[in-house]
């Protein structure tokens, strides 16, 4: 279910129904944003993705992991997971000409249930035309 308190006009944030007032709630936000490479420059986009991940974890105590694929939909999908001792975040980057959408999972619980929603959502995206 949408997270209306935590979502803003740029980013919606999801939790499972019933978990919502949880201290730490597994949630799901989306966003899309612009980027400055053109879809077949992907792999551009995924080393800058990456820099910015490795920046972001330098010194602590996380595994960074990633992967590329397509979606259902047939979306270059950029697939990055960092886990730590008691969290685990999950990056799907679906890359199109110029901008991105981010399903950012973040999974306190380490259920199976939040990583598939997760994947479903990028699996069912579609861009809206302009």
């Amino acid at each position: 279910m949408e997270a209306e308190a935590h979502s803003t006009a740029e980013k919606i944030f999801f939790t499972e129904e019933g978990h919502e007032n949880d201290l730490r709630p597994d949630n799901i936000s989306i966003e899309v944003g612009k980027n400055r490479y053109k879809v077949d420059e992907h792999e551009q986009f995924r080393e800058a993705i990456l820099r910015q991940l490795l920046m972001q974890t330098q010194g602590l105590s996380a595994e960074l992991t990633g992967s590329g694929s397509y979606t259902d939909q047939g979306y270059v999908l950029y697939t990055f997971t960092i886990k730590g001792s008691d969290i685990t975040t999950v990056q799907y980057y679906i890359v199109d000409d110029y901008r991105y959408c981010l399903i950012h999972l973040t999974n306190f619980s380490e259920a199976e249930g939040a990583c598939e929603a997760a994947q479903a959502l990028a699996d069912s995206f579609v861009w809206a035309e302009e």
